[in-house]
């Protein structure tokens, strides 16, 4: 078995707790978007949701990813 096989048979004996980071990604960009309109573009707040929106994203692509494979 090679590397990439064993690491997917991994990734995919954890397919139920994948489908719900996923889920727990979706709601928390979300809350994070309605913030990110709701502020006013400088503030603190509207940096700080801005960097979550930009985090949150890029988790959304690979546990997607992953939880698309999987499937």
């Amino acid at each position: 078995m090679s590397k990439r096989e064993r690491f997917w048979r991994i990734v995919c004996d954890h397919h139920a707790e994948m489908t719900f980071l996923f889920a727990l990604v979706v709601a928390l960009f979300a809350l994070t978007l309605v913030g990110w309109v709701a502020t006013e573009p400088g503030t603190e707040e509207y940096v700080i949701a801005t960097f979550n929106i930009g985090i949150l994203s890029v988790a959304f692509v690979l546990i997607g990813y992953f939880v698309w494979r999987c499937s």
